[in-house]
């Protein structure tokens, strides 16, 4: 599902990239709320009048909370398994190719916002890094698999879905908006490509949803699996 450079559009392309920017400059402005407070502290100053004098006024600076650091941490732990789980390629149809996203895994246990920057940072990394997706598509990669599978279905989604069942379906509710999430993502990504007139329209989503129908059993079952190796990780410390 990584897209590379020259599948898409400019318009395509660089209109994403702006949605994409968009959306992280809300993810930055949320995990800074999320992470730090405002902490008061007295600044000193030295003021020239017809000598020296130590002058002091009280101002704020941000300061990261614990939770906020046990959050950074899990951001961290959480992304390089992500990245790990990316890196795993199946390929699809003239260049591109399938895998699994990690969206609602990112989502649940971090929330939307967080999950987007972890994603995002991912992509990143693999682009610049290992030229797995194209710098140009980034924009598009973000939006399909951070926006999309991760804010969109692997949040949102989820959240619409558990207000309707009981606690206890909640797993069941995790696997089936993670299967769904690879399968949304999939046809945005088609669907650029088919807008883009780099493959008919019809052939690229069939090959990009017929594939991900089947990756999206594996990514509902590892984030399951995932999500619950975490809560008894978590109810042992």
């Amino acid at each position: 599902m990584h897209l590379p450079d020259g599948f898409l559009s400019d318009k395509i392309s660089f209109g994403l990239i702006a949605v994409a920017v968009g959306f992280l400059a809300v993810g930055f402005s949320q995990l800074k709320i999320a992470v730090a407070k405002k902490v008061r502290f007295l600044k000193q100053k030295l003021a020239l009048a017809d000598g020296v004098q130590q002058q002091s006024e009280i101002s704020q600076r941000l300061k990261i909370t614990s939770k906020g650091k046990e959050k950074i941490q899990l951001m961290a732990v959480l992304g390089s398994l992500i990245f790990a789980l990316q890196m795993i390629n199946f390929p699809v149809a003239n260049g591109t190719s399938g895998h699994l996203i990690g969206g609602v895994l990112a989502a649940v246990v971090l929330g939307p916002w967080a999950g987007l920057l972890v994603i995002s940072a991912v992509l990143v990394i693999q682009s610049l890094v290992f030229a797995d997706g194209g710098v140009i598509a980034l924009g598009a990669n973000i939006f399909n698999m951070g926006i999309i599978a991760c804010v969109a279905v692997g949040y949102f989604l989820y959240k619409k879905l558990i207000n309707f069942t009981s606690a206890k379906f909640k797993m069941i509710i995790i696997g089936l908006t993670a299967w769904f999430s690879v399968v949304a993502a999939s046809f945005c990504c088609a669907l650029e490509i088919g807008l883009s007139g780099t493959v008919n329209l019809g052939t690229v989503t069939v090959a990009m949803i017929k594939v991900h129908l089947v990756i999206g059993i594996g990514e509902a079952l590892l984030t399951v699996l995932i999500i619950k190796l975490l809560r008894l990780k978590l109810n042992e410390d």
